[in-house]
């Protein structure tokens, strides 16, 4: 079984790598640990473009989602970034996962900025909440095995925790 796979919303730009850059800085870090690390990115620009008349956009990315939950499967952990326009993509995101073995982490921009109490009623199903930087919690998650007491996770970063997406070749270096 793979280790962990990261899920995105993203709308990209030609000219820009096809990863958000804050998720190849944690697969860096994770890749560092030995550990196999993937990204699955939903790039909603297209799916917009691509969606039928009477399909919406939410439409869209869920059935991506949904061709794609057998791959997700796949992984021991899924981390999912949460941002403001994918809260819905999530939810959907989760009900196909719902008996799902592995773990879901989710992270990004609304989790560190939600109140821990509402964003454990609202996702009950995802097992980590990590606020902040995630390099520290996500190798103490995946590749320790550590157990956090609280769905909600906050952990400081030192410099040995942060690698070179570049460097480590998650990205290319002519990439922009």
């Amino acid at each position: 079984m793979k280790d962990i796979i990261f899920i995105t919303f993203d709308v990209k730009k030609d000219e820009y790598p096809a990863m958000p850059y804050s998720i190849a800085v944690l697969m860096a870090s994770l890749k560092r640990s030995n550990l196999k690390v993937s990204h699955y990115s939903i790039d909603v620009q297209h799916a917009m473009e691509e969606k039928g008349e009477k399909e919406n956009l939410t439409d869209r990315v869920t059935q991506k989602l949904s061709d794609n939950q057998e791959y997700f499967r796949k992984f021991r952990f899924v981390a999912i970034s949460l941002t403001a326009w994918s809260v819905d993509y999530c939810r959907s995101l989760l009900n196909f996962l719902d008996d799902y073995s592995g773990k879901i982490i989710f992270g990004g921009y609304e989790v560190t900025s939600a109140p821990d109490k509402m964003l454990v009623q609202t996702f009950p199903r995802v097992d980590y909440f990590i606020k902040g930087y995630a390099e520290t919690a996500l190798r103490k998650i995946v590749a320790e095995g550590f157990t956090y007491p609280s769905q909600v996770v906050t952990e400081k970063i030192g410099s040995e925790d942060i690698a070179s997406p570049y460097l480590t070749g998650i990205l290319g270096l002519t990439t922009r």
